[in-house]
């Protein structure tokens, strides 16, 4: 996974990156953070499942507004002084029982910000037979 996600920001120079299902600790984040000069936020698998993170270069301003195991929501302020956006970074409960669960995150999510909002993730949602 690092030798990709190192040609991927090698080739393409993004300013934020989100990962979903890292399927591992923090330390391992803090050590791709190093590698790759990046600055960021991660949540802990669970059990070899799961795990977040949202890493930016040194030139995007990032204000974490609140995560945990199934998102990342920041404010970010982009350098040419334009207007300041929302992004969450998402990754939907799988299971029937919990699916409500997100639903309600994502509700909650939208009431605490007017910004401009784009999620991004893995909502586990199938929409169609051809995504199976």
């Amino acid at each position: 996974m690092v030798h990709a996600l190192g040609e991927l920001l090698h080739i393409h120079k993004p300013s934020l990156v989100f990962l979903a299902e890292t399927k591992c600790k923090n330390i391992h984040i803090e050590t791709i953070k190093r590698r790759f000069n990046l600055y960021g936020c991660s949540v802990d698998a669970r059990w070899r499942s799961g795990g977040l993170a949202l890493l930016w270069n040194k030139s995007t301003i990032v204000e974490l507004q609140s995560f945990g195991h199934h998102h990342i929501d920041a404010t970010i302020y982009p350098e040419s002084k334009g207007e300041a956006w929302r992004f969450t970074g998402f990754y939907g409960i799988a299971d029937t029982v919990g699916r409500q669960a997100s639903w309600d995150l994502l509700s909650n999510l939208k009431l605490q910000s007017r910004r401009a909002w784009l999620i991004a993730g893995d909502f586990n949602k199938i929409l169609s037979e051809q995504e199976k």
